[in-house]
């Protein structure tokens, strides 16, 4: 999300970014998991409405903390309103597909948001990206390909979720970057979580009703709420201090981090394509970020 918040940049701040972002990384990689876990024994819809109603509390308390308005019209019409109904296909595409494939193949797949916004500006913004940056984005596109491997044995068509998520994703920070910064961040969280409260519903009823938790089900929603809030306030903080093209590419640990967690808790580890679509995907977001860093430098 872009907040129109106050920022301390530059060089000297850059390690804070780093930790922050990384950490952050780590934590929406724990609530992923979590969500994972809370899917086996209740409905996604459940999950998204409960995890929705704390951050509406959360962005709301925010809001009011920083004297912004979350039910000013600004934030329902408009830009704010396509944003937030972005937001709902994105969660109800990325928690489906985090009930039926690996973690590390939805968080690989995840990876591929950075490249897609970059040609969705050149597309629909107009921005100018030249030939290198157009072909690092067919190469991850490639890697994308390879890791869902469409036609082959190892092919999952659920994980065409993940990849509509990540169109989703890559479409709400289109959309978040028109928005005026006098609409302010914590409102826009709000009105997204508001939306996201109602799908809750929603899916909730469409796949059978409230399912009550026992303890272990209340626990892991509790992570989910935890590791999903810290995370979120941490990347917060981290696209507000350090340089921007050097905080940036630390999003890329969420991946690693998923491996890592998906190993133990289900017994996942990528396999061999897997991983070299993750590395294509990777690489070329890295170089991505690193021409559009170049290319500002010149402008300067």
């Amino acid at each position: 999300m872009t907040l129109a918040l106050a920022s301390h940049t530059g060089a000297s701040h850059n390690l804070p970014g780093i930790l922050m972002m990384s950490a952050s990384m780590a934590l929406f990689s724990v609530e992923d998991a979590m969500i994972k876990l809370a899917a086996i024994d209740m409905p996604t819809g459940q999950i998204v409405l409960l995890n929705s109603l704390v951050g509406m509390t959360i962005f709301g308390l925010l809001s009011a903390a920083r004297r912004e308005n979350p039910l000013a019209r600004g934030v329902w019409t408009g830009l704010p309103l396509l944003r937030t109904l972005t937001e709902m296909a994105n969660t109800v595409f990325y928690v489906t597909a985090l009930a039926l494939i690996p973690l590390a193949t939805s968080a690989a797949i995840l990876q591929a948001a950075p490249i897609l916004i970059t040609a969705g500006a050149a597309i629909f913004f107009g921005e100018q990206v030249g030939w290198r940056r157009w072909t690092a984005i067919a190469v991850g596109l490639i890697g994308v390909l390879i890791i869902l491997r469409p036609g082959a044995e190892g092919f999952r068509p659920a994980a065409l979720l993940a990849v509509a998520s990540t169109v989703t994703l890559a479409a709400r920070e289109l959309i978040t970057r028109r928005i005026p910064p006098a609409t302010g961040g914590m409102p826009l969280a709000f009105g997204a979580c508001v939306g996201m409260t109602g799908l809750g519903l929603v899916m909730m009823q469409m796949q059978g009703g409230w399912v009550a938790p026992d303890a272990r089900g209340w626990a892991v929603v509790l992570g989910v709420v935890i590791s999903g809030s810290i995370g979120y306030t941490l990347v917060i903080g981290a696209a507000r201090t350090g340089e921007v093209a050097v905080v940036t590419p630390f999003r890329y640990v969420r991946l690693p981090c998923a491996m890592l967690i998906a190993w133990p808790l289900f017994g996942e580890w990528p396999d061999g394509m897997t991983l070299i679509g993750s590395t294509l995907v990777i690489g070329t977001g890295l170089y991505t970020l690193y021409r559009e860093r170049k290319k500002r430098r010149q402008a300067a």
